[in-house]
């Protein structure tokens, strides 16, 4: 033992010995010399003294420290066995074995390796390094697919017979797959063990490809209908390769598609139909080219195309719904429709009430209730009209349940069932403004729909083409204008027809053409009025070129209605025909971006095949042609063009909605044969909302995701008023077919007592179970798998974590394919009260992401280090640099102290109330005794 101290927590209570001494002496002293002489005045003097002493020794936190030789420092080397590359690896073993070779006659040496699961201990500890090299090369190996450090360590850690002293040396890249090594490592620092780290990044392959993701449509999947699935694919070259998709596991694949590998990240779409409902365990798989790793080769997903029959049809006016009814049920039959009439009682003119499955007396009061149908279906329903709290109740079932909900047109009756009127107009109820606001606020009904009712006028992009070529600095023949002026003010008088929703952008038309001002929001007319102004005649004429860009211009301008093109100019083009009218088709006829065209002539002196061309590109392009006789008139001509009228509440007209946006709603349905509807009320899409079906400027029907679930709304009625032709045709009856269809929920909504989480990490996945329990009531979860014909197979169960009341449940999935967690709630009798599932797909170790960035492991391995006190390490000598000779210990003698003073304390006042004799007076009393009686005797 050396460097013996001793240590006070609060050294200046020491200074309390010199009051407790000095006191007892001054009362000492002041006793005469006959009595304070005496045996026991002395002896408790002293002991006094003594228990003085330990109690403030105790109480200044007296400790004794000392140092002893150090002979336990014990060194773990934990190798990461994951696969690292061949050049990688054989670095790794020098390293092992020169740390082995310097650890003698230092510290204790063994190996743990490790991958994932139970770790290997490959070599115990042992002070005599001879055989620990060759007992961890011949060591089983433990699996290599995965890296769970902090398992690792939490094994490695329970290897130590002196913590205090112990060291851990991480050999590994840091791609950590799973488990969290980060708690683990505060748990080792708090028991003294120290983290060191070695750093060998892994190789990566200099040819490889790997599927990273498949991303589902959100759009419901339905038997016969194609969808689109888009695989993200990430490659090192650039190349060709196959891609194949397989069903359930089937030997052949059901769709191949060569495809061109392109360096970094690539979105491929792959287009297919399911013909079956039911589980579909779909995976993608690339091959060909060159590849280095083929793990990571296939990607799995899943389409699980469930039933959903159950319809809960809401009707205004008794009878509405009936057409529709029948159209879906002449569709599918297999679907279950209940009807729910609110306001006006059904009239005889209702149809037959047998089409529906039940007619219900009352609405629905919880969201429970709603959830046990898939679809409500809302005919001529105004936000007047729902039941108090049914607005709330349907928002709740589609935001936070995923239900759907089908919201359809129609106009308000009277008592009598007759429309109402106000003039000649009927008077909207589903999609009334007035209705859908209160106080200017929206409704919660509203706020649902993916359309406002609203009134406006469209916005519109407009593009002035202004010809500024040698001829129009000449008079126009009319008043002495110039015909740059005329064209100017043309333009000026296009800007008075805007509102401050539109945008307007200028072009110059010569040899090159040139953007005198960019598409700009009228609200900054001011500069666009500049640019008007700022144009200067010369160069040529050349049509092509001009409206090229102008379209360019305007197909980047997203938030409007109409993009439109007005040309001005007063000769002849030097380009034909062919070449700018090809521009004006093939912009027209653009789908998503449609740009149509007006063109306007200054003067009466262009050629007659010219002006015949002009006429024709502007037939083409669904616009207007001008050439007043007086130029004049030419500006007014052009306004007066481009004023649009607000979209009403109402509109009456016979018209064929348009196909604006293909999904599973049109599939199977042409732009031809899309049956006429007799008019529209007037909406507005919402930012969000995918219009499927417009007229002019207006959305037909528009859907969108609103929360878990999805809500679409139909601008028409369905009852047979302006929609005969519609629910009568074939065509018409699929398009609301694939409505519903599309509608309804990618998953059961049936409520259950059972919520759950799901969080995955690799192979390892913790399911967190919410249910109230009641006594003798548990939670089961068992896990199916599927097998090599796509069948869910291979039950196993899974056991609770006692720590967590038996709430979660430690999953772990390694093998590839579709999986399926039931969750059961089952009684103390085993009777299965409730049970809920879902599913959960695997496709390789993430120890196979070949792309991973390796500086996260590397950050990794800084940070356990630094949590522990360690150190990143480079050369084995390094381990053994800081290792301590000797070991410090501390003893706290307080406790005794006291027990001690307590002791002594009795004692004192024993010698203080009682007379007894001393030991040696025993003795010499015992032995005076003795010899008188030998006197005596």
């Amino acid at each position: 033992m050396t460097n013996f101290r001793i240590e006070f927590l609060y050294p200046w209570l020491l200074l309390l010995l010199i009051p407790a001494f000095a006191l007892a002496f001054y009362f000492y002293f002041r006793i005469s010399k006959r009595y304070r002489r005496t045996r026991n005045r002395v002896v408790s003097m002293i002991l006094y003294f003594i228990c003085s002493t330990l109690s403030i020794l105790t109480l200044a936190g007296i400790t004794f420290s000392y140092e002893i030789p150090n002979m336990e420092t014990e060194v773990i080397l934990l190798v990461d066995k994951t696969y690292s590359g061949d050049t990688v690896e054989e670095q790794k073993n020098d390293f092992i074995q020169d740390a082995i070779l310097k650890s003698k006659n230092t510290a204790q040496i063994g190996v743990v390796t490790f991958g994932y699961g139970e770790p290997v201990y490959a070599a115990p500890l042992t002070d005599d390094p001879q055989n620990v090299y060759l007992n961890y090369l011949n060591a089983d190996l433990p699996d290599g697919t995965a890296t769970d450090l902090a398992t690792a360590l939490e094994y490695t850690s329970g290897l130590f017979k002196n913590p205090e002293v112990a060291k851990i040396v991480v050999i590994s890249d840091g791609m950590e797959t799973d488990g969290k090594c980060a708690n683990v490592v505060r748990e080792l620092a708090a028991r003294g063990i120290e983290v060191n780290a070695v750093y060998f990044p892994g190789e990566r392959p200099t040819q490889e490809y790997q599927v990273e993701g498949i991303t589902m449509p959100e759009e419901n999947v339905i038997v016969g209908k194609e969808f689109k699935m888009n695989v993200t694919v990430r490659s090192s070259y650039t190349g060709d390769a196959r891609l194949e998709l397989y069903d359930n596991n089937e030997v052949s694949p059901i769709l191949t598609q060569d495809i061109r590998l392109t360096e970094g990240v690539q979105e491929i779409d792959v287009a297919h139909s399911l013909q079956t409902p039911g589980l579909h365990a779909l995976s993608v798989r690339i091959s060909g080219g060159s590849d280095d790793c083929s793990q990571n080769n296939v990607y799995q997903a899943y389409v699980n195309i469930e039933k959903f029959t159950r319809i809960l049809m809401v009707e205004r006016n008794g009878g509405e719904s009936v057409n529709l009814t029948s159209a879906l049920k002449t569709k599918n039959p297999a679907f279950e429709i209940d009807l729910l009439n609110i306001v006006l009682p059904a009239s005889g003119a209702q149809g037959d009430a047998d089409i529906y499955t039940n007619i219900l007396a009352a609405a629905p009061t919880t969201v429970d209730e709603l959830r046990q149908y898939d679809q409500i279906i809302m005919v001529n329903i105004a936000n007047a009209d729902l039941p108090k709290g049914f607005d709330e109740l349907l928002y709740s079932y589609v935001y936070d349940f995923g239900g759907g909900v089908f919201t359809v047109g129609g106009n308000k009756l009277n008592p009598d069932g007759s429309p109402m009127l106000e003039g000649s107009n009927y008077v909207p109820n589903a999609y009334n403004k007035d209705d859908m606001h209160v106080d200017g606020e929206e409704t919660l009904y509203q706020q649902m729909l993916p359309v406002k009712a609203i009134e406006y006028t469209p916005p519109v992009a407009l593009m002035l083409i202004i010809d500024r070529s040698g001829s129009m600095d000449l008079e126009s023949g009319s008043g002495g204008d110039k015909k740059i002026d005329i064209a100017k003010q043309a333009a000026r008088e296009c800007l008075k027809a805007l509102t401050e929703r539109d945008y307007c952008g200028v072009v110059t038309l010569e040899e090159k053409y040139t953007e005198q001002m960019q598409v700009t929001p009228m609200t900054q007319q001011a500069k666009i009025h500049k640019a008007i102004d700022d144009i200067v005649p010369g160069g040529g004429t050349v049509f092509e070129d001009a409206l090229r860009g102008a379209v360019k211009a305007l197909q980047s301008i997203n938030n409007v209605e109409r993009r439109h093109v007005i040309l001005i100019t007063d000769g002849k083009p030097s380009d034909t025909f062919e070449t700018y009218g090809k521009v004006v088709e093939e912009a027209v006829n653009d789908a998503t971006k449609k740009v149509t065209f007006s063109f306007a002539i200054i003067g009466s002196d262009i050629p007659a095949s010219d002006r015949a061309d002009i006429i024709k590109a502007a037939e083409m392009g669904e616009g207007k042609f001008h050439q007043p006789a007086d130029v004049t008139q030419l500006p007014e001509l052009i306004r007066d063009e481009l004023h649009m009228d607000a979209i009403k509440a109402i509109n009456y007209e016979l018209f064929q909605p348009q196909i604006n946006e293909h999904n599973n709603v049109v599939s199977g349905i042409t732009q031809a044969d899309m049956p006429q509807l007799g008019g529209f009320y007037g909406t507005k899409a919402k930012q969000d909302a995918v219009v499927v079906l417009k007229g002019n400027f207006v959305p037909i029907y528009a859907q969108w995701a609103f929360g878990e679930g999805k809500v679409g709304s139909f601008m028409s009625d369905l009852s047979g008023i302006w929609s005969a032709d519609l629910l009568e045709s074939p065509v018409g009856q699929q398009l609301l077919l694939n409505i519903v269809n599309s509608l309804f929920p990618s998953k059961s909504i049936r409520p259950h007592s059972i919520d759950m989480d799901l969080f995955e990490q690799n192979y390892d996945s913790q399911l967190s179970v919410y249910s109230k329990l009641q006594q003798g009531e548990t939670i089961e979860v068992e896990i199916l798998s599927s097998d090599k014909n796509g069948a869910l197979t291979g039950s196993r169960f899974v056991q609770p974590d006692e720590d967590s009341n038996y709430s979660r449940f430690a999953l772990s999935i390694t093998e590839k394919g579709v999986h399926k967690l039931i969750i059961r709630k089952k009684s103390a009798s085993g009777e299965v009260l409730d049970e809920t599932s879902l599913f959960k797909t695997f496709s390789y170790s993430q120890e196979y992401n070949m792309f991973s960035d390796l500086k996260e492991g590397e950050d990794l391995l800084k940070a356990i280090t630094l949590s522990s006190d360690g150190e990143m390490l480079e050369d084995a000598s390094e381990i053994y640099y800081e290792i301590a000779k000797t070991l410090k210990r501390t003893y706290d003698p307080r406790v005794p102290f006291m027990i001690i003073t307590l002791c002594l304390f009795l004692t004192d006042i024993a010698v203080r109330k009682f007379k007894f004799k001393w030991p040696h007076e025993i003795i010499r009393d015992a032995k005076a005794k003795k010899l008188l009686q030998q006197k005596s005797a």
